[in-house]
């Protein structure tokens, strides 16, 4: 893979919207793919508010734009259970065809819910899942209200932690569910992450996880450790990155003393994720079984984004925070191979009260690498909208 870099090319393409107001629509994270296996069915949320966070009473409406369909919009649930950032980690439930999985809160807990779409048959599952695994045979999952207190807009309102009171409970932390015979196993608790690496919170720092994800065999989870604290006399959020087996075996700590952001595995071993330190940022190939670790996009892909591979595995985009007077919010492919940065897009943000409410781009490639989804209010609402990249990815 080579080291060289190229400039960055400037090739905007046209953004349409696939849904329109008066009420908002967005799909949530970038780390899942909306489309169906048809590609013609887009999942997305449906909302009447976008200037302040739910409260675990507000609905959204669960549904999919019908693109051969004028953009039709088809109400199939609603869920309790959401974020701003991540939806309620609504998804199309992998190999199980036209069946849906999402986050819900009901009878005073937090599930996941199938259904069928075309029947609209349900089944329950007795605890929210924050990944699955590519054969949908596992599930990985946290607790949602302590993620909610330690950082709003990635976890659930609706439920009091249970955990509040305690730095780092020994009976919580990282859960994988068996999908198949619906049993739950806590395999990493705040307890275990402190008997592995260097750099660990104070005993009264609260710590907590977040954005847990399987390799593609799913024979790894990764996972980041956080806390507020102070080490080495910096005052600040501290991550650390983690990986274990689904059984919770051979518990490692990746990395630690980095600023360490969104990550997508390029392939079992290998994760891209964004970090930084005293000397510099970006983008790094790490390697998950030797920690080698090389610079992607060296000195100009130095700003934090949501990084999402290709299916091809040759191309990743990433997005911007809003930068400049604009609130411009860029999206970018880079090609691996040749660090070719190609901008395709530069769309306004606009501002917002509370960091939770923002409206990340999240860009997400439909399955055959050509068209990206992502949500955007550079159209004064927040909506979903597609651009097609097919004749970038190919020059």
């Amino acid at each position: 893979m080579g080291l060289g870099y190229r400039r960055r090319e400037v090739r905007h393409r046209p953004v349409y919207a696939i849904a329109a107001g008066p009420s908002h629509h967005f799909f949530g994270y970038y780390d899942k793919c909306p489309w169906d296996a048809s590609g013609c069915y887009v999942l997305a949320l449906e909302t009447p508010f976008m200037d302040r966070n739910p409260t675990g009473a507000d609905p959204v409406t669960i549904g999919m734009i019908d693109l051969a369909q004028a953009n039709r919009f088809i109400p199939l649930a609603q869920s309790r259970a959401w974020n701003w950032q991540q939806g309620c980690m609504l998804r199309w439930l992998p190999g199980r065809p036209a069946r849906i999985m999402y986050n819900d809160l009901d009878r005073g807990k937090f599930i996941s819910r199938v259904s069928h779409v075309e029947t609209r048959q349900v089944e329950e599952l007795p605890w929210p899942l924050y990944d699955v695994s590519s054969a949908g045979q596992f599930g990985a999952t946290l607790n949602f209200a302590r993620l909610c207190q330690t950082r709003p807009g990635y976890g659930y309102w609706g439920i009091a932690d249970p955990h509040a009171s305690e730095p780092h409970p020994d009976d919580d932390g990282v859960y994988v569910a068996d999908l198949r015979n619906r049993s739950l196993r806590l395999i990493v608790s705040h307890r275990d992450v402190r008997r592995v690496g260097k750099i660990l919170p104070a005993a009264d720092e609260k710590d907590w996880f977040n954005h847990l994800k399987f390799n593609p065999s799913a024979t790894r989870l990764v996972f980041l450790h956080r806390w507020d604290g102070m080490v080495a006399g910096r005052v600040g959020r501290m991550h650390r990155v983690m990986t274990v087996n689904p059984d919770g075996s051979d518990l490692r700590c990746l990395l630690e003393g980095y600023v360490a952001s969104h990550f997508d595995w390029y392939d079992d071993e290998r994760i891209l994720i964004w970090l930084s330190d005293a000397g510099s940022a970006g983008f790094f190939l790490v390697g998950e079984t030797t920690g080698a670790m090389q610079a992607v996009g060296p000195g100009f892909l130095t700003l934090d984004g949501h990084c999402n591979f290709r299916p091809q595995r040759d191309w990743f985009l990433t997005d911007t925070y809003p930068q400049g007077e604009g609130r411009l919010q860029s999206l970018m492919l880079v090609h691996l191979e040749s660090n070719r940065v190609v901008e395709v897009a530069a769309l306004p943000s606009m501002p917002v009260a509370d960091a939770s409410l923002r409206c990340d781009l999240h860009a997400r490639w439909n399955h055959d690498g050509t068209r990206i989804c992502l949500d955007s209010t550079h159209e004064r609402s927040r909506q979903m909208h597609i651009l097609d990249v097919s004749d970038v990815v190919t020059s």
